[in-house]
Parts: structure tokens; C-alpha cells; sequence
């Protein structure tokens, strides 16, 4: 299926939309309204082929989606409604009803648009279907039409910009429809629909696609199979079910129902239905045993392979009148084609509407689940990690063990497990045994867990596990609320899906927030990531309150928002999260530390009450302009990108890798660096990537560009890992028949999965070897000597290019994140310079020895090329 929003306007559209907020920073929010009904649009559409080729799990995803904009579209629907009733239309048709076609032409809808009126066809078609059960698919059509609707001022706005306008007169535009007093979404979109004629007959043109959808939606025989004539289901061995079927039930609409149609029990005794076993994998025929006519009930034999799931009433005729129903639906769109002038030169693909299933599988009911109940939170997103344990010995939960319980946890509870794309080796491994919800270890895994939610973006609404090996016979989970996620999770492969029933407490939002990322150890805040504003959803926050309190304060020096920063470990220190909500109007942001009492509490634990005798930790200032990502591309195994910043501030650009819409930071390069090598090596085996992001943030705004990922990167099958201090460790995802050995200098010194080595004063090379079957893998590693020893980081080099200045000589040494002291920074036409002296002798800060030449950054329009430029000796350095 076609994007729904076409790829080049949109690009176009983004790009002219940040460039408008590097020239105004406070039309962030502004932007960000303007942009949410593009993306609702987006994710619903995603789903759209996968509905109708009745995929489940997609079905269940698309519902969810729809319901959580079916409120605000609904309004937005009414108030635009209500703008047509003031508004008289003396050469046009009523906004919301007749066709509005102009005498001259058909095509007057001021083509290409953002919108793909075709995808919207299809989009529509696979949200009536998913809600078709609700009893309320009107409403939610009605939501994907005021969607569509609310793109109008983006398609205003895209147009504005083809024309020539400018980021500086985008800006005014964007100003004048909106204000930042906080008037609604509606005021813009009158102005668009009163205004603009384009937009007005584009309207009408919906109305006639939306009309034909909601008519399609209410006589369409969408489902083959159901649940709702089963009363009960009791599960009487592992192999063999009882149902008791409801005498009054029947099959086909009350439409067509004639009053001698068989009941749903006559339709099973004659074998015109059957019953069907399915989970979130396959639906088959369940045997029939023994019937009960006095009972109404049915024992039937469960098929292998299925014996968790939910079962239901599968009829073939009402497949046949639903294949039948969708030949229809096809048919229509094909002649439609030339009847809606949007759709005249944008055909919809009715190949996608795929035929019934036979057998199909009903939606999942908690009433007719068997082996475990059903859940109606299906397709909920859970972020799965396997840390290895290291306590003297090598512990990790096979590849085995966590399908096995993923696959459980997948039928019962219906979750869409997804595996980081990205992990450093400090987060894939821990000291200590995990065997109960208080072990220090557990209490570890749980912080570790809340900072990578806190710093991966993508899906907020996630769940983040670590499945730990099982030491006793029973297991154990430990579950804890988090600051960017609904919860995290320490448990055993058994206690899996005990563990994901637990309740939990809902996310807030989404709002726009600045995150920080730091590390508090009881004196001094570290901040480990860069800071940057982001839109998300809140968590409920962890468990024990610090004594550290962020304010954001507007430019009186007034504070607007605040937010206690909270720890995962009782003694309310380490790593954390905070998500500060903030408004255009907060342009500082302070940390401040409350004293300790005696008894080692703050004065105010339970709100985010500052107290008298806090002391000020941290202060930033919200800069002015935005960064921007204007390319990004892949050469050989290297990403290259292009960076601007409206107000010449040197971006701190993340790189992050993506797995199924959850993006994980690699690396983060603190200078005007225009490209780094991807450590494809250093991947976790068996996992497959989709994407690469660049996030570039100023330390407060930030700008991001994705790419897919190559077809040509293969992920390696092994990877030597290193733990605390010099433990080191083999990832990979064959856990049997595996020969390993360790060598250092030559000499072998073990044979398992893991292997410590002890502290030396000089360099040695370690080298791994993995032999599995006829195949051998080498793995080297030079360990350097102990008092350079640290945790290994990623480390990227940065290529420099040679620039064609006359009189530069360009330095071969690569770049290795040296620009980390300000710079001293002039314009000269057509490019940006900074410029840094050499430091004197005696500051070590930077890690820059003295006599080190002076480093110059020569911003150009294609890109950032580096040089280091030698000093000659003058007269006066001789004489000294």
C-alpha cells in the first residue's frame, strides 16, 4: 500500500516546518499541533493492509489506535461543523455535504498533496472492519475523517512553502494561525476551510469517500468467525474442551435472518459450522467428541499445537457471503475511481482487500480463552533483554527458554515482544544472583532497565523486561514503576507472564518534555546524555523520592513547572530519568538539592514542594535557533549526515539504531562531526535491525533524520563482550554444541563462555575462538593495562574530509570527539569558522597536551570539513 502521507511532500513539509523553528524556537508546540494529525494518520494506515488480510494481532492495534483519537477527532469534527453552520455558501456546496467540483475542471484540489487519497481508502476500510464489533464504526470513521480534515492547514502550509516563501515569513504564517495563549487546533482550521477554496473542495471530496465507507462498513460481512453464541468453555483435560453454546444463537445479520435459520447448536450438529481452536500463530478445526442436545453442549478435541488460545464458531457460508461482500467492496472502488476527482489520477489498490480465510480465527475473547484467560490489552509492546549473570560462573537464559516464553506470553496475553537494536555491553551483563525482587543485582536490573526505557524513543507505551536464569524452583519477578515506561521487570522465564499481568498505573500524556538523563551519587548530578525536548508519554515515576527537585522558570524567573527526580533503589541514588513537562514559556531549567534531616529523609518527600536550606546543582538556559539534519546516507559501512544550526551552536548528534519503531542510542559524537562508522560488529547476534537514526540536539532543541537500514549489513553470529573491570564474555544466540576458548598473548587460559583475567602492567591481546561444527570464528581484542583500563564504549572515529582552502594542511589523524571546549567562532562568507588556541600546560580538562596546533571548523553549505592548521613561529616565539 502507498504511504498515506506522500514521502517527498512530507519531507519537504518537515523540513520547511523545523527550519520555521530554528528562525522562532517558540514555534515548537505550534508545529508539533500541526504535525499530530499527520502522524495519527500515519500509524493508523500502517496497520491498514496487515486488517485486511485479517491479521489478528494488527486488528487488535489498529482498534487501540483508533479509540485513543477517536475523543479529539470527534470534537475537532464538531467544531468544524460548527464554523460551516455561520458560514454562507453562495457559489458552494455545505462544508460537510454536497460534492464542491469546480465548471472548469475536475482537478482542482491543488495536486500533488500531502494526503494519499487512495491509502485513505484503504485506511478507512480496515478501521470499519476493526470496529465494526464495537457497535460504533460510525464514530470511528467520523475519527478518521476529522483527521484527514485537521491535515488542511499542513496542506495550506506545504503549499506556502512550494510557492517560495520563506522559514522567516512560515514563521509569521504559523503565528497568525495559531496563537500561544493556548486557543485550540479549531481556530486555524476555520481559517483554512473559510479561506482557502483548494481546501474546501478537497473537503467535500472526503465527504463523498467517507459516505461510501460507513455504507460499505454496516452491510460488509467482514468475519467468518465468532465467539459471542459461546456461553461458557471448560477446560476438562490438556487435550479436550466442553462449550455450552447458546440455543438461541444464530448466524447470519439481522438483516438477513429468516425466521426458519438454524440455530448455532443445529449448525454444529449437521456440520454447516465448526469449531475452531486459534491463537496469535494459526486457527484450526477443533474435532468434534460428543454433542449434548440437552445441554446444549459440545466436547471437542483441542488440535496439537494449540493448547493455550480462545475458540469460537467458524461457518463456511458466511465466508463464502464475506468473499462475496468484499468482491463488492472491490468493485465499487474500481468505478469509483473515476466519480471522485481525488481519486481520478490515484487509484485504489483493491488487490490488498484480501479474500476470508478459511478457516478463520475469531477476534480474541476473554470469555471463550482456554489454558490461560485472555486479555484485551493485546498487541501491548514488550521490550525483552537477556543480561548475562555473572557470579563466579556464567549464567544467561538460553535462546530456548526465552521463545518458549515469549511464545507463552504471545498467546496469552497477545504482547508484541520486541529485542533492543542496540546494547552496551555495561547493560547486557550484571554481578551478583537475581534470585528474589530484593537482591541488590534485581534492584541493579531494574534502575538499568528504567534509564534505557528513559533514554530509547519510539514506543512509550512498552513494557521493559529482563529475563533472568531461574535458581530456584519456583522463580520470581520484581516489578517497579518507571519515569518513561508503564513499568519495568526483573523475572524468570515461568514468571513471565504472571509478571505482565500485574497491574500497573497508567502513562500521562503525551506531553512535551525536556529529558534528562543523569547519575546522582549523592553529591554531584552527571548528566549522561545529552539534554533535549522531546514529546512523549509520562510514567508514573519510580518508587523512592531523591532529594532532588528540577523547576522550569520562564524569563521573570518564575517558576511554571516542577518535578521531583525519583531512584529505582531505596537508597535514592543512581541513575535516573526525568521527564519535566515543559511550555514555550520555560526558558531555564534549575536542579536544586533539598538538605537531609537526620534521619536521612528530605523535609518534603511526598510532593515536589522545594524546602527552605536547597542548594542549587545544575542551570541551563534554553539557546536560541534549532539544529537540522539535512542529509543522511550509508558509504560503506560509514553514515554520513549534514548539520545546520540557525544560530551557529555546536549540536551534540546521538546515532541510534531501530527495531520495530524502538530506537536505542549508540553513541553520541559532541562536535561538528559529519560522519562515523557504524560497529556493525558489536551487534547482538541474530538480531536484525530496520533503521538508523541521527539525532542532533543544541542542548535543548533537537532535530532527528532516519534512514532504512542496507540490505547489504549482516549482523554477526558472535560477539566478545566485556563486563566489570576484566570479565569478558560470549554473546551469542547458539547456545549448544559450542567449543570455545580463550587465549591470551598465545597461551589458552579457559574453555567456557566466560573468562576473567587478571590485572598486568602491560598490553596483551586476547583472543576468542568459536567453533561450531565444521566452522571456526576468531575473535581479537587488545586489553590495555590496568592503569588505562576502563568499561569499553563504542568508539566511532569521526573521518575528516581534506577541504580545498588554500594554505590549510589537513590533518590524516581522524577525529576522536576533541571539540569538547567552546570555541572561539566568526562568519566569513560563505562559510562559519570556530577556531580553538591551544591550551596552555597546565589545563588537563580537555585531554589536549600542549603544543597541540590550533583546530579550525570550516562550516560549508555541503557539509563540515576539519582541519588542523600548524602555526609558524614568529619572531616573538624565537626570542622566548
Amino acid at each position: 500500500m502507498k504511504p498515506i502521507l506522500r514521502p517527498e511532500q512530507w519531507e519537504k513539509l518537515t523540513n520547511a516546518l523545523d527550519a520555521a523553528v530554528g528562525v522562532e524556537p517558540n514555534l515548537a508546540p505550534i508545529v508539533l499541533k500541526l504535525k499530530t494529525p499527520a502522524l495519527q494518520l500515519r500509524s493508523l494506515a500502517e496497520e491498514a493492509e496487515a486488517v485486511l488480510s485479517d491479521d489478528q494481532q494488527a486488528i487488535i492495534r489498529l482498534r487501540l489506535l483508533a479509540s485513543s483519537c477517536l475523543a479529539q477527532s470527534l470534537e475537532l469534527m464538531r467544531q468544524l461543523r460548527e464554523i460551516a453552520s455561520q458560514k454562507e455558501h453562495s457559489d458552494d456546496a455545505d462544508i460537510t455535504g454536497t460534492p464542491l467540483v469546480c465548471a472548469e475542471t475536475r482537478t482542482c484540489f491543488c495536486k500533488p498533496g500531502l494526503l494519499e487519497p487512495a491509502s485513505l481508502v484503504l485506511t478507512g476500510l480496515a478501521v470499519g472492519r476493526v470496529c465494526r464489533d464495537l457497535n460504533a464504526p460510525i464514530n470511528f470513521l467520523n475519527t478518521l475523517h476529522a483527521l484527514a480534515i485537521a491535515l488542511g492547514p499542513a496542506e495550506i502550509v506545504l503549499r506556502a512553502v512550494k510557492s517560495g516563501m520563506t522559514a522567516q515569513q512560515l514563521a509569521s504564517l504559523l503565528l497568525g494561525l495559531w496563537r500561544l495563549d493556548g486557543n485550540t487546533v479549531a481556530e486555524p482550521m476555520g481559517l483554512a476551510y473559510l479561506l482557502d477554496a483548494c481546501e474546501r473542495k478537497r473537503l467535500s471530496c472526503f465527504t463523498q469517500i467517507f459516505n461510501a465507507l460507513i455504507e460499505q462498513t454496516q452491510s460488509t460481512r467482514w468475519d467468518a468467525a465468532f465467539t459471542e453464541c459461546i456461553l461458557s468453555v471448560e477446560l476438562l483435560s490438556q487435550d479436550k474442551l466442553r462449550l455450552i453454546i447458546d440455543p438461541d444463537a444464530q448466524t447470519l445479520t439481522s438483516a438477513s435472518r429468516k425466521k426458519s435459520a438454524s440455530s448455532v447448536f443445529d449448525m454444529l450438529v449437521d456440520g454447516t459450522a465448526q469449531v475452531v481452536c486459534a491463537n496469535f500463530d494459526k486457527v484450526e478445526v477443533a474435532t468434534v467428541l460428543e454433542i449434548d442436545d440437552k445441554n446444549n453442549a459440545i466436547e471437542v478435541a483441542i488440535p496439537d499445537g494449540l493448547n493455550e488460545g480462545w475458540v469460537g464458531v467458524f461457518v463456511p457460508k458466511m465466508a463464502d457471503l464475506g468473499n462475496t461482500d468484499r468482491q463488492a467492496i472491490r468493485d465499487h472502488w474500481t468505478q469509483i475511481d473515476d466519480e471522485i476527482p481525488c481519486l481520478e489520477t490515484s487509484p485504489v489498490e483493491v488487490d490488498l482487500i484480501a479474500q476470508v480465510p478459511t478457516p478463520s480465527a475469531p477476534l480474541p475473547s476473554n470469555h471463550t480463552s482456554y489454558g490461560e484467560p485472555a486479555t484485551r490489552v493485546a498487541g501491548r509492546p514488550v521490550v525483552v533483554i537477556r543480561p548475562a549473570i555473572l557470579d563466579g560462573t556464567f549464567h544467561r537464559v538460553s535462546t530456548q527458554d526465552k521463545e518458549k516464553a515469549l511464545s507463552k506470553a504471545c498467546a496469552v496475553l497477545a504482547i508484541r515482544p520486541i529485542e533492543p537494536a542496540w546494547l552496551d555491553d555495561a547493560d547486557l551483563s550484571v554481578s551478583g544472583t537475581p534470585d528474589m525482587p530484593s537482591a541488590p543485582s534485581t534492584l541493579l536490573l531494574l534502575e538499568r532497565l528504567n534509564l534505557l526505557a528513559g533514554r530509547a524513543s519510539g514506543l512509550d507505551t512498552a513494557t521493559w523486561v529482563a529475563l533472568v536464569p531461574q535458581n530456584n524452583p519456583n522463580g520470581f519477578y520484581a516489578i517497579c514503576p518507571s519515569d518513561a515506561a508503564q513499568a519495568v521487570i526483573v523475572s524468570t522465564p515461568s514468571k513471565l507472564v504472571e509478571a505482565l499481568r500485574a497491574p500497573v498505573q497508567p502513562l500521562d500524556g503525551p506531553t512535551l518534555c525536556l529529558r534528562i538523563v543523569g547519575s546522582y551519587d549523592g553529591y554531584q548530578i552527571k548528566l549522561l546524555d545529552p539534554i533535549r525536548a522531546v514529546h512523549r508519554m509520562l510514567g508514573p515515576g519510580s518508587r523512592s523520592p531523591s532529594p532532588l527537585i528540577a523547576i522550569g522558570l520562564d524569563a521573570e524567573k518564575n517558576p511554571i513547572t516542577r518535578r521531583r527526580i525519583r531512584a529505582v533503589r531505596p537508597s535514592r541514588v543512581g541513575d535516573f530519568v526525568l521527564l519535566l513537562p515543559i511550555t514555550p514559556h520555560v526558558v531555564a531549567v534549575e536542579i536544586w538539592r533539598e538538605p537531609r534531616s537526620r534521619g536521612g529523609q528530605t523535609p518534603s518527600d511526598s510532593d515536589d514542594t522545594l524546602s527552605g536550606g536547597a542548594t542549587r546543582c545544575l542551570c541551563f538556559h534554553r539557546p536560541q535557533g534549532a539544529p537540522s539534519v539535512l542529509t543522511l546516507n550509508i558509504v560503506d559501512a560509514a553514515l554520513e549526515w549534514e548539520l545546520r544550526h540557525s544560530a551557529y551552536r555546536k549540536p551534540q548528534c546521538t546515532i541510534e539504531f531501530g527495531n520495530q519503531g524502538l530506537f536505542n542510542p549508540v553513541t553520541t559524537i559532541s562536535n561538528w562531526a559529519y560522519g562515523a562508522r557504524l560497529p556493525i560488529d558489536r551487534l547482538s547476534p541474530g538480531l536484525v535491525f530496520d533503521g538508523i537514526r541521527v539525532v542532533a540536539s543544541d542542548g535543548w532543541n533537537a532535530a532527528e533524520r532516519s534512514m532504512s537500514r542496507p540490505d547489504d549489513i549482516v549482523v554477526p553470529r558472535f560477539v566478545m563482550r566485556q563486563a566489570e573491570s576484566l570479565e569478558f564474555w560470549l554473546d551469542t544466540e547458539d547456545d549448544e554444541q559450542l567449543e570455545v576458548q580463550w587465549e591470551v598473548d598465545g597461551v589458552i587460559v579457559g574453555s567456557g563462555l566466560s573468562q576473567k583475567l587478571e590485572p598486568q602492567e602491560n598490553d596483551r591481546t586476547l583472543k576468542l575462538t568459536v567453533k561450531k561444527g565444521g566452522e571456526q570464528f576468531q575473535i581479537t581484542e587488545t586489553i590495555p593495562k590496568e592503569e588505562k583500563l576502563a568499561m569499553r564504549h563504542t568508539l566511532l572515529s569521526v573521518s575528516a574530509i581534506k577541504p580545498s582552502i588554500a594554505g590549510v594542511a589537513v590533518s590524516d589523524e581522524p577525529m576522536k570527539n576533541e571539540l569538547t571546549d567552546p570555541l572561539i567562532a566568526f562568519e566569513i562568507e560563505p562559510m562559519f569558522v570556530a577556531i580553538r588556541p591551544p591550551r596552555p600546560p597546565t589545563d588537563e580538562s580537555s585531554g589536549i597536551t600542549a603544543g597541540k596546533p590550533p583546530l579550525f571548523v570550516v562550516l560549508k553549505p555541503s557539509g563540515l570539513h576539519a582541519a588542523a592548521v600548524p602555526r609558524k613561529k614568529t619572531k616573538r616565539d624565537k626570542s622566548r
